[in-house]
């Protein structure tokens, strides 16, 4: 018999006809995995990625935000639920997913003057889509980064609207959904109507409470009406905006209060608006954010509703998803990130393997900067996402191999995972004394922590797979002929760039960051960082944190332009909040006795030389020349450098494709 690790995450819930078999949801959130050729429609990646998490023991599975307007933009990759034509795609997906042993509800949506936020990598905002006519609004206001404004909606368009979303509601009937949930939040067009940051109206519409109340109660009675006594209806809200002006959580109680009254049998409470990447990540956090942060405005909704109150962000463990419930603050637990890196978190918490989960670390890498450049979700951890049915055929193999794997970094740790579980003989050799390389000395920073979870997963993956690891050892020519090994992996990283400048007459110490990182002992006071690149600021962060003066030396226009927009901005907020100096567009000629010289702006000028200048400018690949003895096979920096995601990925794809 399986002992039940978390009781109360796994006791079982009523709420009207529909039975759940645990208080685990998955939270609906975006893939863009709808087929070009046939927008809108329900394809194989969502087949696959969903059917994979209905096997994981969610109890409820939330599809994500599903379009029921036709005059309103559609969203590339997204789901369309405005045509009968859709509804037999949807059939096969639910049924799918019920033989996976979850339930499953639709959220249904109109983005409103949010509209599709797609930025590029360096955050500039793509306005294509905010087309005449269908870029539409409670009230006629711009966009934040585009400055685009959006056409108020006619008292007219809100019956039409609230039509639309009453027969999407018929159709996800149709097609045997358990549940509906229209989404209310993140600055969609039914938040926008009740927010006093969004809603300017002066006519019935508008104004107070009860005005802005007005339109998303409109709506929630024809979707209620549609679905009627056979389907759970569901409400997920931004009870905080995190904007000036914004909705406060006593304004949503009275509203959540409405909404019970009107049939609402779920309130799930999220916060946020998605104007900006730096809105964004107070929607969807990153790792420097704190885990459960909306917990406590979810026990303010409990306390005063009589319905089930559900709650998401960041609560990536099933201790505290336990413990939240537990405790009465919530009902439900609404996860999105953590089952796209592990599916099976759900059942591994119940069989007692939590140290088996693949703990998304929230780094948003493979999900939110992937969605609002407008590509195709995946995830850092899971190269599988979207692809889980074509990758499980690809490790049934017939042949075993002998792998070598050389290099304990993430690349080389998630390489000898695969061929592990592919049934392969397989050693990993490091020459240093652990695991993890870059992805461990980035977790010494208190904002990145969380990226040691990562190493930590990998290495229980190893030990529970039975491969071979050899720390502390250096590979010979010799060694590889004589293990007679069918496939070998060179995963050796890459080293520091060393600056093309004269140090040779330094007054200061020289350090390299990775160095640094791993030892910041006896660096002085004042440190000097060359290279504003997401490594050079992770130094300066730290170095911050431990009381020394820091400057940063960055040639570019900007920092962290090797980092997505949403992290990038994450970065320069916390930056912000710090004394850390930033010189752009500023190049170190060269280190004397006298000073550090520099040119800035077609000027030449001289800094004081300061305790230690920290090189953070870069690595090159350092690959490992090896004697054609089986086939060789390169992966992570040593054959291209990036970041973690990049060798992960790549590594995986070697070793699945071996």
């Amino acid at each position: 018999m399986v002992t039940n690790h978390f009781p109360n995450l796994f006791q079982p819930i009523q709420i009207g006809p529909l039975k759940l078999k645990n208080r685990i949801v998955m939270a609906p959130m975006g893939t863009n995995f709808a087929d070009p050729e046939a927008p809108g429609f329900i394809s194989e990646r969502h087949r696959s990625y969903y059917g994979e998490r209905a096997k994981g023991g969610a109890g409820l599975i939330i599809f994500e935000g599903t379009r029921v307007n036709p005059k309103r933009m559609a969203r590339k990759g997204g789901p369309d639920l405005h045509s009968d034509q859709f509804i037999p795609g949807f059939r096969k997906l639910v049924e799918l997913i019920k033989a996976g042993g979850a339930r499953c509800a639709v959220q249904l949506s109109d983005r409103g003057r949010v509209g599709n936020l797609k930025v590029d990598f360096s955050g500039r905002f793509d306005a294509s889509d905010t087309k005449e006519g269908e870029y539409v609004g409670a009230s006629a206001r711009p966009h934040p980064m585009s400055g685009v404004v959006a056409e108020a909606l006619a008292t007219k368009d809100l019956e039409e609207i609230a039509g639309y979303f009453a027969d999407a509601a018929s159709r996800a009937k149709s097609a045997g959904f358990d549940a509906v949930e229209l989404h209310g939040a993140h600055g969609v067009l039914l938040n926008e109507f009740l927010s006093p940051y969004s809603n300017k109206r002066t006519d019935q519409y508008g104004g107070d409470l009860q005005g802005r109340s007005r339109f998303p109660l409109m709506v929630v009675r024809r979707v209620r009406e549609a679905l009627g006594d056979s389907m759970v209806l569901s409400y997920r809200m931004s009870v905080v905006e995190f904007v000036e002006g914004g909705l406060e959580i006593g304004d949503s109680i009275l509203f959540a209060k409405m909404l019970e009254n009107e049939g609402v049998q779920i309130i799930h409470v999220s916060a946020g608006i998605n104007e900006t990447p730096s809105a964004m990540n107070r929607t969807i956090p990153p790792m420097s954010f704190p885990r459960g942060r909306l917990v406590g405005y979810a026990e303010q909704m409990k306390k005063a509703l009589k319905i089930p109150v559900m709650v998401v962000q960041r609560i990536n463990t099933p201790e505290l998803a336990e413990e939240v419930i537990r405790d009465g603050k919530a009902d439900l637990i609404a996860i999105g990130r953590a089952l796209i890196s592990d599916p099976y978190w759900p059942l591994k918490a119940l069989e007692g393997r939590s140290d088996e989960i693949r703990r998304c670390c929230a780094c948003n890498q493979g999900c939110m900067e992937k969605l609002v450049q407008e590509q195709s979700m995946t995830c850092l951890q899971n190269p599988e996402v979207g692809y889980e049915t074509l990758y499980a055929s690809l490790k049934k193999v017939e042949k075993k191999k002998k792998v070598l794997v050389i290099g304990g970094g993430v690349a080389g740790m998630e390489a000898a995972c695969v061929c592990a579980e592919k049934g392969y003989q397989v050693r990993l050799v490091e020459k240093g004394d652990q695991l993890g390389g870059l992805a461990l000395v980035a977790s010494v920073i208190e904002a990145k922590k969380e990226f040691a979870g990562v190493v930590e997963f990998l290495e229980n993956r190893l030990k529970k797979l039975g491969v071979e690891v050899r720390l502390n050892e250096e590979v010979t020519a010799q060694g590889v002929k004589e293990g007679r090994f069918d496939e070998i992996i060179v995963a050796t990283g890459s080293i520091p760039i060393t600056a093309g400048i004269n140090l040779s007459n330094s007054a200061c110490e020289i350090r390299l960051a990775k160095d640094v990182l791993e030892n910041p002992q006896n660096l002085g006071r004042e440190v000097v960082i060359l290279g504003g690149g997401s490594v050079g600021m992770e130094v300066a962060e730290y170095l911050q944190d431990l009381g020394k003066k820091v400057t940063v030396i960055e040639m570019r226009d900007g920092i962290c332009s090797d980092q997505g927009p949403l992290n990038r901005v994450d970065v320069i907020e916390r930056i912000e909040k710090t004394s850390v100096a930033i010189l752009l567009k500023t190049k170190l000629l060269e280190v004397t006795a006298n000073g550090m010289r520099i040119s800035r702006d077609g000027k030449e000028g001289l800094l004081k030389c300061p305790d230690t200048l920290v090189l953070a400018i870069g690595v090159k690949p350092n690959p490992l020349p090896l004697p054609a003895e089986g086939r060789v096979h390169t992966i992570g920096d040593c054959r291209e450098v990036g970041n973690a995601m990049d060798a992960i990925h790549g590594a995986f794809q070697v070793a699945i494709h071996l």
